[in-house]
């Protein structure tokens, strides 16, 4: 059963325990609700997909080389390799949040910001669902101070397809036509 399927017959389960409830406050039914009703409901709502999710701004950053940009950190949360960037912030501009998340983990200054380039989604290593946003993004440095990220380096297209992302990042491989869209 995919996760479709296991939260449409879950929700619909909930849609008949929620029925149930009703008529009882209503006194048209059930004496009370059982334990094991109650219980039913709590393992039911475990079940649902997280209606949570993140929305992160990545920073697409190409060298006088034509090498992308990538880092490593090492919080524990991200293993592997991915493209600087992070979480959007209620209230934030996209730009804001790139120079906020480019200082954050490389000390790096932005210079400017580009139009989207694409959109790629997931799931972070903790479940939740992630749409990422890609801008092309130019620095006014590359002489960086690690902070959140302790480690870089730009690699070619064909290099990009050898390299292990992290999990939650592993799909940016699937876009490299749109980083590199003349090669």
């Amino acid at each position: 059963m995919n996760d479709l399927e296991r939260s449409r017959k879950t929700e619909g389960r909930l849609a008949q325990l929620a029925r149930a409830s009703r008529l009882h406050r209503e006194g048209r039914g059930f004496e009370s609700l059982s334990a094991h009703q109650d219980m039913d409901v709590k393992n039911l709502l475990k079940e649902l997909p997280s209606p949570f999710y993140r929305v992160s701004v990545k920073a697409i950053i190409l060298d006088h080389q034509n090498r992308l940009l990538i880092g490593k950190g090492d919080s524990g949360e991200i293993v592997g390799w991915e493209v600087p960037g992070g979480g959007w912030e209620h209230g934030e501009s996209i730009e804001s949040c790139l120079k906020r998340e480019l200082r954050e983990e490389l000390g790096a200054r932005l210079e400017s910001v580009g139009d989207i380039l694409f959109v790629y989604r997931g799931r972070s290593n903790h479940g939740w669902m992630i749409t990422r946003l890609a801008f092309p993004v130019k620095l006014k440095n590359f002489d960086f101070r690690y902070g959140d990220m302790t480690e870089s380096k730009f690699v070619t297209k064909d290099e990009l397809q050898q390299i292990e992302f992290d999990a939650e990042e592993g799909t940016i491989k699937d876009y490299a036509n749109k980083i590199w869209p003349k090669s």
